[in-house]
């Protein structure tokens, strides 16, 4: 297995073990299981490859959806209040909180000089803090992100760490990646279930486009696509989610335990299509630093992910496994990349 993996391995070991508290057996309450708990992590040694995006990690709790009538106090009623599209009567609200970290790498990681025709190395840490407000067939989210950029993201660190432990060589470039910069970024996104065919408790298919942007100094960009799901018992939530801001934001399923019709969340299983398209503005794991010089690649402005995959809904449980292919981000390189993603939820 590649370094990138096992760093993931690592990491992923580190978070759970300092979170699990938040979701303790001795929580969970049967009868009215709403909240959620996931794990999302994505790397490129699915695919035998150890490039670009190599690997991201990301921890997401998402809360019970409530009437919006019943008003919430201090900063998260004021976000509610004062958003566009969340103050509606008729609507359901969720919150949502998330941690995470993203490493991208250069192909070549056995040099250890900078490699001006590649990207640069750029680890990522941060924390979401979701917004979600669902009416009937439309689901509306707003996600605060802050993060730290460079050597403060302890990317390098995280790598090295369980290199070591596990006797593995580290990646030798880790002396060139992008400086310590604060990140702040706003995102937005709007889903709709389109169209769906069948019932809960049989064979079904639908059809879930979203729309929406990202702002800040990390990544500035407008997206927009679809997803295609079909199989056995396709719940009526709103998708699949890779590690993409406002997507996994709620990854409660629409109230986890009203997965299905008649409240049940037993047995699904199912296929599912997506793609997503941005006009890209700005990255800064290419375009590099906002406020000083450091190393950058000429970025695409328009650039493609193609997801295909399974989920399976067990009990309080769900799996998706999935592969992306995503067309090339900067013109110095030639082929697209892709990588795997896994996920896991655990409903109570």
């Amino acid at each position: 297995m590649r370094t990138n993996c096992i760093a993931a391995i690592g990491f992923t070991i580190v978070m759970v073990i300092s979170t699990w508290p938040r979701i303790s057996w001795s929580q969970i309450e049967p009868e009215s299981y709403a909240k959620s708990f996931t794990i999302y992590w994505e790397n490129d040694s699915f695919t035998g490859t150890d490039k670009d995006y190599s690997n991201g990690i990301k921890l997401t709790w998402s809360k019970a959806y409530v009437p919006s009538i019943e008003k919430s106090s201090g900063i998260k009623g004021w976000m509610f209040d004062h958003l566009p599209l969340m103050n509606k009567p008729s609507a359901q609200r969720s919150t949502s909180f998330s941690m995470g970290q993203s490493i991208f790498t250069p192909e070549d990681t056995d040099r250890t000089d900078l490699i001006e025709n590649d990207r640069p190395y750029a680890g990522y840490s941060y924390l979401e803090f979701g917004y979600i407000s669902t009416r009937g067939l439309r689901r509306d989210v707003w996600v605060l992100e802050i993060g730290i950029l460079g050597p403060a993201s302890q990317a390098e660190g995280t790598q090295s760490l369980v290199h070591d432990i596990l006797d593995v060589d580290r990646a030798n470039g880790w002396d060139n990646q992008l400086d310590d910069e604060l990140g702040i970024n706003l995102t937005f996104v709007s889903n709709w279930r389109l169209w769906h065919f069948g019932n809960s408790r049989g064979l079904g298919i639908d059809v879930i486009p979203h729309l929406g942007g990202r702002l800040g100094n990390i990544a500035i960009h407008a997206n927009t696509g679809a997803e295609i799901r079909i199989g056995w018992s396709v719940p009526k939530d709103f998708g699949t989610c890779p590690i993409r801001s406002g997507c996994s934001a709620s990854s409660n399923a629409d109230n986890g335990a009203g997965l299905f019709d008649d409240g049940r969340s037993n047995f699904a299983i199912y296929l599912f299509v997506a793609g997503d398209g941005r006009a890209v503005i700005r990255n800064i794991f290419l375009d590099g630093n906002t406020f000083q010089d450091s190393h950058s690649v000429d970025k695409e402005t328009l650039v493609m992910d193609l997801m295909g995959g399974i989920a399976v809904h067990y009990g309080r449980f769900r799996m998706t496994y999935s592969m992306v292919k995503r067309t090339r981000e900067f013109k110095e390189r030639d082929d697209d990349h892709t990588f795997g993603a896994i996920s896991l939820s655990y409903y109570y």
